[in-house]
């Protein structure tokens, strides 16, 4: 979610060179443009697939707060759900994230946090 600031202010770059048909110079330059509607639909055409991936792989975590210690149970499940979150706030600013960074409402976020703390989370018999 934070590629650019990862990029431009940390000079880190977290998205495998094996799933990028860019070198890191091309990124940076990609970044320091416009955001163009090519430069965004050859990101998208990057970043898609990771965020499916992480998004599958939030979803198969839903059993994990019951398999965890019961003292850790809210803390994962909240991981997992925000991650879910910031998944779909990815895909509705398309993919965008060299450009910006997703921001989730706060509102969301509260929600998100309260359905946490009032679902019974279980360990695994």
């Amino acid at each position: 979610q934070d590629v650019r600031r990862d990029l431009l202010e940390l000079d880190r770059i977290y998205i495998p060179r094996s799933e990028r048909d860019l070198d890191d110079a091309d990124l940076r330059r990609l970044a320091s443009g416009t955001g163009s509607a090519d430069e965004r639909a050859r990101f998208e055409r990057i970043l898609r697939p990771l965020v499916e991936r992480t998004d599958a792989m939030m979803i198969s975590a839903t059993k994990l707060p019951k398999l965890v210690d019961p003292s850790i149970a809210r803390p994962v499940l909240l991981f997992q759900r925000a991650g879910l979150l910031v998944g779909r706030r990815i895909r509705r600013e398309r993919f965008a994230t060299l450009w910006a960074r997703p921001r989730v409402p706060r509102l969301s976020l509260v929600c998100m946090a309260c359905s946490a703390m009032l679902r019974p989370v279980g360990t695994a018999a």
